[in-house]
């Protein structure tokens, strides 16, 4: 019983400050943020085509079909 209200009570201000870091833009929150732009900028594919050693559209095509075999 004692463990379990521990527990919520540490789960509402995880969550709290969650919301704060998130709200401030700092720490891993504003990590996650500029992660999520870079993620959201340039894909995988792009970063491929981009490679010089990438030159070859066999090994392009190769790429592309493991990743939708994947179903990634």
């Amino acid at each position: 019983m004692v463990a379990t209200i521990i527990s919520q009570w540490f789960q509402s201000v995880v969550s709290y400050l969650w919301k704060i870091k998130k709200k401030l833009n700092i720490g891993s929150e504003r990590v996650l943020r500029e992660l999520i732009v870079t993620v959201h900028k340039e894909d995988l594919l792009s970063r491929f085509i981009s490679k010089e050693e990438m030159n070859s559209l066999e090994i392009l095509r190769d790429i592309v079909i493991k990743f939708y075999s994947r179903g990634t």
